[in-house]
């Protein structure tokens, strides 16, 4: 017998799947997280050094990308870029309404991770 309040639930567990997916795709700069090697906040790049965990990061076999927000200065965000280079990593610099967030940088794969890290933002040097 059908039975119309599974049926909701289940139209209702699926919208609240799929929009959980786009927050956190908006939120770590248009890639999904299962995706996301590690990730650096806006205040980080802005306030610190560079950071040897991404560059450690940029260096796995699984890193495909490097994804840069276009709000923080190039002068800042330019070791990242020519780390890039110089072992033929692609970056991107983006620049989306729809981002949403204090993320600045993403180094992410190409496929879902199996392992991943619980938390993906590294951690403060401070």
């Amino acid at each position: 017998m059908y039975n119309l309040k599974e049926h909701l639930d289940e139209e209702n567990n699926a919208v609240n799947t799929f929009t959980k997916i786009q927050v956190e795709k908006a939120y770590y700069l248009g890639e999904y997280k299962e995706r996301v090697l590690g990730a650096l906040t806006k205040n980080q790049l802005i306030e610190d050094d560079v950071y040897p965990e991404i560059i450690d990061l940029m260096g796995r076999k699984e890193a495909y990308l490097l994804k840069l927000s276009r709000e923080i200065e190039l002068k800042k965000l330019r070791p990242y870029i020519v780390y890039a280079e110089k072992i033929g990593l692609k970056y991107e610099l983006v620049d989306w309404l729809s981002y949403r967030g204090d993320i600045g940088l993403v180094v992410a794969s190409d496929s879902a991770l199996e392992n991943q890290e619980e938390e993906l933002i590294i951690r403060d040097m401070d």
